[in-house]
């Protein structure tokens, strides 16, 4: 069964000190409608061949595989530029800085119906384009999911706890 889900927010928190899932989230800013996707990559295996047989015997993972996500950004201010790149904000002019630095948020998205995807431990890039079609200038912003720093804690979670 295929259906549209549509978004109530794409939030971003400062990972927790101890490694784990961020406590507060907050939205950058308006996604663009129908932008946000799910980009898995396919898991790698090595298949274990004999002499005496034409198929393997094994096949065994090597690389789990991963996940991409991104998203458009329709609005934004120096605040938001300063998260996703560093830099400083002077006179409200937002000023790049020489090295962009590494930067690593938890992820939290909201569909208006359901419960929510958290992954606590993303890097985030960015880059601003300009949507020729929609005559918009908009910030594609990718997450990359890792593994969390903080042990037993899970790369994804589906749902809030219960409490």
């Amino acid at each position: 069964m295929n259906y549209q889900v549509q978004i109530n927010a794409i939030k971003l928190g400062e990972i927790a000190g101890d490694g784990g899932v961020a406590t507060t989230f907050a939205a950058l800013g308006d996604t663009r409608k129908d932008t946000l996707t799910f980009n898995p990559t396919a898991p790698t295996f090595q298949k274990i061949l004999v002499e005496e047989q034409d198929t393997p015997i094994l096949n065994v993972m090597t690389e789990p595989g991963g996940l991409q996500i991104t998203w458009m950004l329709t609005d934004w201010d120096a605040t938001i530029l300063t998260g996703l790149w560093g830099g400083t904000t002077v006179s409200g002019q937002w000023q790049e800085p020489a090295i962009l630095p590494t930067v690593e948020r938890s992820l939290r998205i909201e569909p208006r119906t359901g419960k929510p995807f958290i992954y606590p431990r993303c890097q985030i890039t960015a880059q601003i384009q300009y949507d020729t079609t929609g005559k918009i200038f908009q910030i594609a912003v990718t997450a990359e999911k890792l593994q969390p720093t903080k042990s037993g804690t899970p790369a994804f979670m589906w749902g809030d706890p219960v409490t």
